[in-house]
């Protein structure tokens, strides 16, 4: 996806976790938008730093 943000299942399908390998320059965007960080920073050669970073949808979410 463009936007660079992944899950097993659509939501409307009962999906219920995003993740996403976020830039390092954007993880406040993801932070502020629910996400939570996994781990430690790392490399993706010729992109730059990026963190791993999920979000867990519940009630709402999983039937938009």
């Amino acid at each position: 996806p463009a936007a660079g943000i992944h899950t097993g299942r659509a939501a409307g399908q009962g999906g219920d976790l995003l993740w996403c390998n976020a830039r390092s320059t954007a993880a406040g965007f993801y932070l502020g938008a629910g996400f939570r960080q996994i781990g430690t920073e790392y490399d993706v050669p010729g992109l730059g730093p990026h963190y791993f970073m999920q979000k867990r949808l519940t009630g709402a979410e999983t039937r938009a």
